[in-house]
């Protein structure tokens, strides 16, 4: 059929959701290609290029620990991806990283009310006394989850410094 004539074609075909057993990605294949192939032994390919063989028909009470398996592994790959893509959401929520982290807690280090003794600072959060050079250490350390999430504390100390270093 050429091109040109303007012509179109409309097919309609039933379709078969398949599992690859190498890396059960679902895919769809035409039912006759998967009859064919089954029937004949005929290799179909995944999209991702995995060569596999479907069981031939008079296979299939074998198939029903086999499609088991291959449902299991379908719900696992998925299970994987959600995952994946929630460790994503979440990084792109969390606004700190280290470099974000450290910054906070210089901020905090610098505007630190004095400690104890001689160049020492008392920690906002604990109340601990620590030498100067050392406090922004123990803040990432010892309270980074409390840096993470900001609060009072660490925009009293972002208003009285500046928030820049």
């Amino acid at each position: 059929m050429s091109q040109q004539d303007g012509t179109t074609l409309t097919l309609t075909t039933e379709i078969r959701l398949v599992t690859c057993p190498t890396c059960a990605m679902v895919h769809a294949v035409p039912a006759d290609l998967h009859l064919v192939a089954s029937r004949d032994q005929r290799a179909i390919y995944c999209p991702a290029g995995h060569e596999w063989t479907p069981l031939a028909p008079d296979a299939q009470a074998v198939s029903n620990t086999v499609a088991m398996i291959l449902e299991t592994r379908s719900k696992m790959a998925q299970v994987r991806v959600e995952n994946e893509l929630l460790r994503r959401r979440l990084a792109e929520l969390t606004p700190t990283g280290k470099a974000e982290l450290k910054r906070r807690s210089f901020v905090l280090a610098e505007n630190a009310p004095p400690g104890r003794g001689p160049e020492t600072a008392m920690c906002p959060y604990c109340g601990r006394s620590k030498r100067r050079g050392r406090l922004a250490e123990h803040l990432r350390r010892q309270h980074g989850d409390e840096i993470e999430k900001g609060g009072e504390v660490l925009a009293r100390a972002e208003r009285e410094g500046g928030g820049d270093l």
